[in-house]
């Protein structure tokens, strides 16, 4: 749900006011240190983080197994992440640059009937 919340903001699905697009994409990265530091912290562990996950693992599963387990799910979810966040990334560039081409031809109609 919160992600679904946060994505209605990025892609500018919100009523009421909007943030700029090119802060859209700001916000986007912004999220993308969450999923590269629980993705390394979980690759990089020495041990398995989560007690209760051996009492819920297949068995005849090793402590090793579990611990591979574990480094695999934080290799997913660091690459996974990143690149579905540059995936999020690419339409909000191009709602961006639609966006400054309106804006742009605004003030060049703007400029012209002033005679500047």
């Amino acid at each position: 749900m919160v992600g679904y919340l946060f994505f209605r903001v990025a892609f500018g699905l919100e009523r009421g006011v909007k943030i700029h697009p090119g802060l859209r994409l700001v916000y986007v990265m912004a999220a993308v240190p969450v999923d590269t530091f629980t993705g390394l912290a979980l690759v990089m562990s020495s041990h398995d983080p989560y007690s209760s996950y051996a009492s819920m693992s297949p068995s005849g599963s090793s402590p090793s197994w579990i611990l591979s387990n574990i480094h695999l799910g934080g290799a997913i979810m660091w690459i996974g992440g990143d690149a579905l966040m540059l995936l999020a990334c690419i339409p909000i560039a191009i709602a961006w640059v639609k966006w400054e081409t309106v804006k742009t031809r605004e003030l060049d109609a703007i400029l012209d009937a002033q005679g500047i």
